[in-house]
This record gives structure tokens, sequence and C-alpha cells, in this order.
């Protein structure tokens, strides 16, 4: 079973420069196998980790709107030449000023490229720009699961 993970941590410097561009703390999203405790996210590449890889007291986790299984998310690692876009993580800063605008370099932040790989496997996209982790809170149903 695949289960989305969502980091916060206003104390942290990530935390903080996300709660400013966005009004929240949530600077970090990626995919959780809970059949093999792996964690897939977008970070330099995309990537995975033993899974639990942050403090529990700043996970949240939600149910994924769409199937999307190890496989897929192996595939994705296997097949992804996406790198990490600080310049997409600084166009946050567009999101003020002109805001529903879907500024986008070449790069791909963590919840862009989660939003990717749920819209590949068929979920329709709820945001009219580049969604932070903070979006994410705002349409995920929050699992009730074991994590």
């Amino acid at each position: 079973m695949t289960q989305i993970a969502i980091i916060s941590n206003a104390k942290k410097l990530s935390g903080r420069l996300t709660n400013f561009w966005t009004g929240s703390p949530a600077y970090h999203i990626g995919f959780v196998d809970t059949d093999t405790n792996l964690f897939y996210d977008q970070n330099l590449l995309f990537r995975k980790r033993l899974w639990p890889h942050y403090p529990t007291e700043n996970v949240k986790m939600y149910e994924c709107p769409v199937e999307v299984t190890g496989a897929d998310l192996e595939y994705e690692l296997a097949t992804s030449e996406d790198w990490y876009g600080v310049a997409d993580y600084i166009a946050f800063a567009w999101r003020k000023i002109l805001p529903g605008t879907r500024v986008s370099f070449k790069g791909v932040i963590c919840s862009e490229k989660v939003e990717q790989i749920l819209q590949r496997k068929g979920w329709v996209t709820p945001f009219s720009a580049v969604p932070s982790p903070a979006d994410f809170e705002k349409v995920l149903i929050p699992t009730t699961l074991p994590t």
C-alpha cells in the first residue's frame, strides 16, 4: 500500500522558508510504500530512502487519491531524469505577487513530482499553480492506517 507523507517543521530552515512563501511550514512531500517501508521523494534527483526517515512528530500521513504501487514508484525511479528545481522553489514568491500563475522552470520540486506521478495514474489535479506540500494538505484525506 502506498501513502503520501507530508513533512513539516517550523523550526527547520526549510520549514521557515516554506512558511514564508506558502504560509505553512510543510516543506516536503513524498510517497511511502508501507509494504516495503521505503520513502520515494524528489530531492536533488528522484530517490528512495528507508522509512521512517523523519521524526514522527514532523510527519503527517495521507491516503493516495489514486492507486500508486511500489512498482509504479520503482519505474519512476528507474526512468526519471528530473532534477530538483531551486528556481522552481524560489518561484513560490511569484504566487504572492501573481496568485494562480503556474510559474515553472526546468527543475521539479517535491510537490510537483508527487503531482506528476498522481496525474500519470489518472488523478485530475485541483491546482492551477505548482502545488506546495501545504496545498496537498488541503486536498488529501489524512490516513487512519498504520504508518
